[in-house]
């Protein structure tokens, strides 16, 4: 079973004694081009390095000529955290978040042609400087538990959880998959995205994209576009120092001018601010004309799926006249490929080879001229998969606030309750369905009896901050408080399960699976349940029952179905990408 991450970050002031502000001016001392070597390393090591010590990174940081500083910076480290209850392999020294944070900073920064700092002076201040950056993200956490008092709540459960979501809600995104699962994933998604397209007549929009690549089709577009993403991920050496040569490439006009149009070292305008903006916008640093050193795999075929998006947002925004709909294609995207066209064309898939009796919402409204219908519905005998699509996206400002209370109001405009609209979300509008079916009234099937009929309630999203850890429980305990508010339901909710939200590239990466195995995702949602219930378990022999179990126990609740999935499943990727990838073998 996936654990949770729960070591302590090393800061500055608990290992010196005193505090070191950051200091944006201390990374002039260094020119962009070293930073991007030092952050790519960092990076690699960040990702690849399981159980990183603190020992361990400062045998590597520092040379012969630093090992004493470096042994009395670990006898500080183990003096500082001890009377707090933690060793060292209690504690991390590199993190994600401080390694993206320092990225960010050093593109906005002005820079410097060169770099002042050298020899074994250089380790030194670079160690210094990183722990000040670990001390902006120990702050971070220190504000949650100036926020929230556990006094306020009944169970420490609920305590536990909503301090668990507001520390990793800040980086989950870009640790919730692989490189190669994201290439896979944002590859089906982008070829989804030009299905889409075409299939919705708006081939002039399309065309107008292809035009600057010399490419005649999006399909000719999308195999000139995998050899880059592939290249992302391929890791050759431990060095975590790869370049990507467009003069190597398979044809190195066409590949640069995708590289000039794909922006990659140019700051987006989002229609949400993301966070680590600069760093999302630049995960390819340019080293010299032609060479490129991939700064971290994630941000990068992250980056080269959203480029896509962007690229087709500025198009359509600038030809407005060619579709009403372009002028605001943002919502065209989220809503009519997200939440219909992609999870439609997922969850057909899935279901393709079963006997269930399926429905898509706009299925629904078409032959029975229904308002209010479940985004997806399928019923097996008596058990009912109720499915409520959403492309809502969480922004920056509220994954970096460590504010639950900032969070919490950011999740439940979009999630539960708009105050503003005064609209319904997708929690309570499962509920509302759950109501329909109960009093028999769903005229799309007739054939449910709402006396013995069982529901599975699911929330399919695009926004990878729900699969942070906790967030299932907490949104869980919002739906099942909905239920409760219920006669009806309160009556008879031994019938509707707990809520799953599952995440649209998950769904992707076991589509193949899911369609090849006809029960297996309602046998993996049956596990899920069973996996994080809250059980009272009794230590096995040798093992202390101390306040580290009983969070261990607590934390098994918190586990997002995505993760539960990779510890049961394995990946198959689906036959769409295989086939693309033996017309590049060709």
């Amino acid at each position: 079973m996936t654990k949770f991450n729960s070591k302590l970050v090393v800061k500055y002031s608990t290992v010196f004694g005193f505090t070191k502000k950051f200091d944006e001016t201390e990374l002039q001392v260094i020119d962009k081009s070293t930073w991007a070597k030092i952050l790519a390393r960092l990076n690699h090591l960040a990702r690849n390095r399981k159980n990183y010590t603190p020992d361990q990174v400062l045998k590597e940081w520092f040379s012969s000529e630093n090992t004493e500083y470096s042994k009395a910076v670990y006898e500080k480290i183990k003096v500082g955290y001890g009377p707090l209850g933690f060793g060292p392999n209690d504690l991390t020294l590199i993190s994600i978040w401080s390694n993206l944070s320092l990225y960010d900073k050093v593109l906005k920064s002005k820079g410097n042609e060169s770099t002042s700092l050298k020899g074994n002076t250089s380790e030194k201040n670079l160690f210094e400087i990183y722990l000040a950056l670990n001390e902006e993200f120990a702050e971070g956490s220190n504000k949650i538990a100036d926020e929230l008092n556990i006094k306020d709540y009944t169970y420490p459960i609920d305590y536990l959880a909503r301090t668990t979501i507001t520390t990793l809600i800040t980086y989950n995104d870009l640790v919730h998959l692989s490189p190669v699962e994201l290439l896979i994933s944002h590859f089906i998604k982008a070829y989804y995205c030009f299905m889409f397209l075409e299939e919705g007549k708006h081939n002039d929009l399309v065309a107008l994209f292809l035009k600057p690549y010399g490419v005649t089709s999006w399909q000719e577009y999308l195999k000139h576009l995998l050899p880059i993403m592939n290249a992302a991920v391929i890791q050759k050496d431990d060095s975590g120092l790869y370049y990507f040569n467009i003069e190597n490439s398979a044809d190195p006009a066409k590949t640069k001018i995708l590289f000039e149009h794909l922006a990659l070292n140019q700051e987006e305008s989002y229609p949400i601010k993301p966070d680590f903006l600069h760093a999302r916008a630049s995960p390819l640093f340019k080293t010299e004309e032609n060479r490129y050193l991939i700064m971290d795999p994630v941000l990068t075929v992250n980056r080269l799926y959203n480029s896509i998006f962007f690229e087709l947002l500025r198009i359509a925004e600038a030809n407005s006249y060619l579709n009403p709909k372009y002028a605001s294609f943002f919502s065209l995207y989220t809503f009519d490929f997200i939440e219909k066209f992609l999870s439609y064309s997922l969850l057909n898939k899935i279901y393709n080879k079963t006997q269930c009796y399926k429905l898509s919402g706009q299925e629904i409204k078409k032959k029975f001229s229904v308002e209010s219908e479940p985004d997806y519905y399928v019923r097996k005998g008596n058990k009912v998969f109720l499915f409520e699509v959403k492309g809502s996206i969480v922004t920056g400002i509220a994954k970096q606030s460590f504010s639950y209370l900032k969070i919490e109001k950011e999740l439940k405009s979009k999630y539960l309750f708009d105050e503003k609209d005064k609209q319904n979300k997708a929690i309570r509008q499962l509920v509302e369905r759950i109501i329909t079916l109960f009093e028999g009234k769903a005229k799309y099937d007739e054939a449910a009896n709402a006396r013995t009929i069982r529901i599975f309630p699911i929330l399919l999203v695009s926004e990878i901050a729900l699969t942070t850890p906790a967030t299932n429980f907490l949104l869980n305990q919002w739906f099942k408080a909905g239920v409760d508010k219920n006669d009806l339901l309160r009556n008879n909710k031994h019938r509707i399960c707990d809520l799953v939200i599952i995440d649209l590239d998950t769904l992707i990466l076991y589509s193949q699976v899911f369609e090849e195995n006809n029960n297996l995702l309602e046998t993996m949602i049956l596990k899920y349940y069973a996996a994080v219930a809250q059980k009272k378990i009794r230590p096995a022999k040798g093992i202390e029952f101390n306040e580290q179990f009983i969070t261990m126990q607590m934390q098994k609740s918190f586990i997002p179905f995505s993760d539960f999935l990779r510890d049961e499943l394995k990946i198959k990727a689906p036959d769409i990408f295989i086939e693309f990838g033996k017309d590049l073998l060709k």
